[in-house]
């Protein structure tokens, strides 16, 4: 599972997300900040100031931030989080 082969938007593009289950990473040069999934990808994203962990590094990043989303990797944010150790994960690799 390679986060950097997934599809690449610009957060401003999250309306063309397909309304499909997927998972999804936010980056900022290059590092995986944040995954998640969600059922339908365009709903959970298509308004990111509902969103508030992703909120939340808009308002401490000032690089650019990418988003990053697999519809074939619904099943692995697990094992996704724990092979990337995202800092805004945190909470969820301590439960693990």
């Amino acid at each position: 599972m390679d986060i950097y082969q997934w599809t690449t938007i610009e957060l401003k593009d999250t309306k063309q997300l397909p309304v499909t289950r997927g998972c999804y990473a936010l980056l900022s040069n290059e590092v995986v900040l944040y995954i998640g999934r969600a059922k339908l990808l365009w709903r959970r994203l298509s308004n990111l100031n509902r969103h508030e962990t992703i909120s939340k590094i808009q308002s401490l990043v000032n690089d650019e931030l990418m988003l990053a989303y697999s519809v074939d990797d619904y099943d692995n944010e697990k094992q996704l989080i724990l092979q990337y150790r995202p800092q805004y994960n945190i909470e969820y690799l301590t439960k693990w």
